[in-house]
């Protein structure tokens, strides 16, 4: 009797923990270039969360390229700030269950 009541509450916490809801998560991708298209490099690239603040920083590398993973869905401020360059700011990306790409051309 005691197998059984063993085999039922491990059958219950698997169960629960299957169908415990776990919050989805986004990405973020670009590319920053200058005006005459070629990439800029070791450029911050900061993702505000709109709804509560919350704020991830990223570099771009040698291609020009950045990446935010695990991004709780919602939308995004975009900011892009690099030395020699003005501040180029999206003042609205949405993050859900496919990655979000955004794009930055700095002046």
């Amino acid at each position: 009797m005691s197998r059984i009541a063993a085999f039922v509450g491990l059958v219950v916490c698997v169960a629960s923990s299957l169908f415990a809801q776990t919050q989805a998560a986004g990405t973020l991708t670009g590319k920053l270039t200058d005006p005459s298209g070629a990439v800029v490099t070791n450029a911050t690239v900061t993702a505000t969360n709109i709804d509560n603040g919350q704020t991830r920083t990223a570099t771009t590398g040698a291609d020009g390229g950045y990446q935010f993973t695990m991004l709780p869905p919602g939308s995004y401020r975009v900011k892009f700030e690099a030395a020699g360059f003005k501040t180029l700011e999206i003042p609205s990306a949405t993050i859900g269950a496919t990655p979000a790409v955004v794009d930055g051309k700095l002046e």
